[in-house]
């Protein structure tokens, strides 16, 4: 599914896009900058170019999680049931690479010993009830709410509360959308969609950049 936000008013949702539109100008602008013949780079140079941009998004989202300046669903400690549910999903192309970027090591090692298997039920990265790249786990996990039938809801559906503070925000849709129309534009060669659960879009992503290394 598309990181977008079906919780946030219309009005909201039509400044986020426009705010886009004028980001991904301007990174446009930069990136043309490194080179003229910028389309002409390998594509894991144009890959790091653009992923440059959404880590600093992404350090940025995790600095106001920290401070309290956004919030994300609030789970029970050690809670791991929506990491663990047999749920199709599309996990987008530039989602996962972005949290392979940033995970490299764990990701790889987690590859190496047969964990993100296509027809697991439950994540590859989830050891001991824990999520081993929680700090920087996929924007779809991050917007988990933390399951699909209480994030209607408005809260956990496992807990039974419909108050909850939810994980869907502005700057998390201004981040994601950013990263998607660079993709589009700069990555062509890249499908939309990595995989229908994290398991197989991890996979894509190793096998991908093992591909073009």
């Amino acid at each position: 599914m598309k990181i977008t936000s079906r919780m946030l008013p219309a009005e909201v949702v039509r400044e986020v896009k426009d705010q886009v539109n004028v980001q991904v100008k301007a990174d446009r602008q930069r990136l043309s900058l490194l080179k003229s013949s910028f389309r002409y780079f390998s594509m894991v140079d144009r890959i790091a170019a653009i992923l440059k941009f959404g880590i600093s998004d992404r350090e940025k989202i995790n600095c106001d999680l920290l401070s309290g300046t956004l919030v994300q669903g609030q789970c029970y400690s050690n809670c791991h049931q929506c990491c663990s549910m047999d749920l199709e999903y599309e996990v987008e192309a530039f989602d996962v690479l972005l949290a392979y970027w940033l995970n490299r090591g764990t990701v790889i090692s987690a590859y190496l010993a047969g964990n993100l298997a296509r027809d697991k039920r439950w994540c590859g990265f989830l050891e001991a009830g824990l999520c081993t790249i929680h700090h920087y786990k996929p924007y779809i996990c991050l917007l988990t709410s933390p399951s699909p039938r209480g994030a209607e809801k408005g809260g956990c559906y496992f807990r039974g509360e419909k108050n909850s503070k939810t994980s869907v925000h502005k700057q998390t849709m201004l981040a994601t959308g950013r990263m998607r129309e660079l993709f589009k534009e700069w990555l062509p060669e890249l499908p939309e969609f990595a995989g229908r659960n994290v398991n197989q879009a991890f996979i894509w992503a190793v096998n991908k950049m093992k591909s073009i290394s």
